[in-house]
């Protein structure tokens, strides 16, 4: 009776792990990393001043809906938004969701391998010079 409980509890545990932290789960998602806004206020300046298709309206009904939440949930659960808009504008949000993510996200991957390669250099610079 006690390892049958006992095992619930690992495997219990080992499940929250793979949520949590494991190596191979999805790490969360972070608009900030992105250089995106985190203010519910700026967010909606963001998306009615550079979303083609979004406007005052459509922008703050999206804050009211979601707060400064709004890029998570564009990126985890756009079907949420559905219920918030129009078809034809939750379409247009999507799209341009997408370029700005997309680019976001390369020119951030460049930027990561932009410090790792000057970082390399670094640490090399240092045992040649020390040697």
């Amino acid at each position: 009776m006690w390892r049958q409980s006992q095992r619930a509890r690992e495997r219990d545990r080992d499940e929250r792990a793979g949520e949590d932290g494991r190596a191979d789960a999805k790490p969360a998602f972070d608009p900030a990393r992105l250089g995106l806004p985190t203010d519910a206020s700026a967010v909606q300046r963001y998306l009615a001043n550079r979303y083609r298709g979004v406007g005052e309206k459509t922008a703050e009904r999206l804050i009211e809906a979601f707060g400064d939440r709004v890029f998570h949930v564009l990126h985890d659960s756009p079907d949420k938004v559905n219920g918030v808009l129009p078809r034809n504008r939750v379409a247009k949000l999507a799209e341009a969701w997408q370029d700005d993510f997309s680019r976001r996200s390369r020119a951030e991957s460049k930027a990561d391998r932009q410090a790792t390669a000057t970082a390399r250099r670094t640490r090399l610079g240092r045992r040649r010079g020390s040697s």
